[in-house]
């Protein structure tokens, strides 16, 4: 009845020891994904535009967004094109 006491302790330690495992992994790889205000899935390291001027990136989970940058105009008064996020000469 001891041995059979132990065998079982043995076991569910075992199978504890394998659920943390399997809960670890999958933790790790939901921290992998983001989605986005639409519900869009991105995988880590996708890039994306949200609006005009706006580029997002997933970064292990998180979403990180940046304004795109315009060059700075070579003339006194650019002026701002339609669908386009920089204005022009």
């Amino acid at each position: 009845m001891e041995a059979a006491m132990m065998e079982m302790n043995n076991l569910v330690h075992k199978m504890q020891t394998k659920v943390t495992y399997l809960e670890n992994k999958l933790k790790s790889k939901q921290a992998s994904h983001c989605k986005d205000e639409s519900r869009r899935l991105h995988h880590h390291g996708t890039r994306w535009k949200k609006g005009l001027c706006t580029t997002c990136i997933c970064k292990r989970g998180q979403i990180e967004c940046a304004a795109d940058a315009c060059p700075t105009p070579s003339c006194p008064a650019p002026v701002p094109v339609e669908g386009e996020c920089c204005p022009r000469c």
